[in-house]
């Protein structure tokens, strides 16, 4: 990315998309694997081969990159653990200074989490909530996440920017209800799946094209993206897993609709007082 100088001339949603179905496609072929063949041998196969493949992966990365063709100094283990810490505080010193002077930006960062929070129930509880049909529904998610991501591209822009994330967030937030009230729960689960997949990768475009204008930023911007969604998500997993056991589990994805809805309304408020953020 840093080394192109017109983000937007790049297909970004194209390359995204096709990123993500070979990740799907993966997927859906260890799951098989595992669950049909290797967890069926011994409990902890499919871990152990996972961390030897990872393993070697690594190792093999580490080999062919280009960067190991080029001749280097020689230089002390001090100077390179120096080195990493100073350029390290100088990133996040960057980083924070952005949100310091850009505090909308906090704001625009916070309603790209709200598919995450609206998502944390479905993703963690739908082996429960459809215990009948987990094969299937396995085999359901991975084929319908390698479709979407094949048809990302065909896909009519239906707004711009942050706009466009909004309106993918609101029919996402009336399908999980529709899931949660009709008999035809499964049928909207898949829709979810399809609409999430979507949502995750005009995310990421939406990121690398209009929100990161200094490239020096770019790795450390995503970071600090990634770990303040994972934050939130660790800190009300609890929540919803404490709702589940006191109501059930559809009325907890109804709690957090209700927390993403007040959180998305504020947002938006803040966007369109502070600046035309959404038409961009």
């Amino acid at each position: 990315m840093n080394q192109l100088e017109d983000k937007n001339s790049v297909p970004l949603d194209r390359i995204f998309s096709r990123v993500a179905f070979f990740s799907a496609m993966f997927s859906l072929l260890v799951g098989f694997v595992s669950a049909q063949f290797l967890f069926k041998i011994y409990l902890f196969l499919p871990i152990i081969i996972s961390v030897i493949f990872f393993i070697m992966l690594a190792i093999l990365i580490y080999f062919l990159l280009p960067e190991q063709k080029v001749i280097k100094k020689e230089v002390y283990f001090s100077d390179g653990v120096k080195k990493i810490e100073n350029t390290w505080v100088k990133t996040a010193s960057n980083i924070f200074k952005l949100f310091i002077q850009n505090k909308l930006l906090v704001v625009v960062l916070l309603v790209l989490i709200l598919p995450t929070i609206v998502d944390i129930g479905p993703s963690n509880q739908w082996q429960v909530a459809f215990n009948d049909e987990i094969g299937y529904l396995w085999i359901g998610i991975s084929v319908m996440g390698m479709l979407t991501n094949l048809v990302i591209p065909k896909i009519p822009r239906i707004g711009s920017g942050l706009k466009e994330i909004v309106i993918y967030l609101v029919f996402d937030m009336l399908i999980i209800w529709l899931m949660t009230v009709t008999e035809h729960n499964i049928l909207f689960f898949m829709l979810h799946i399809a609409i999430f997949t979507i949502m995750s990768v005009k995310i990421s475009v939406y990121m690398h094209q209009q929100l990161i204008t200094d490239d020096s930023l770019r790795s450390s911007f995503i970071s600090t993206f990634y770990t303040l969604e994972s934050l939130i998500t660790m800190t009300l997993l609890p929540l919803n897993g404490w709702i589940t056991e006191q109501k059930s589990i559809f009325e907890a994805w109804h709690v957090f609709l209700i927390i993403s809805i007040g959180l998305l309304l504020i947002y938006v408020a803040i966007l369109y007082k502070k600046n035309d953020v959404l038409s961009r």
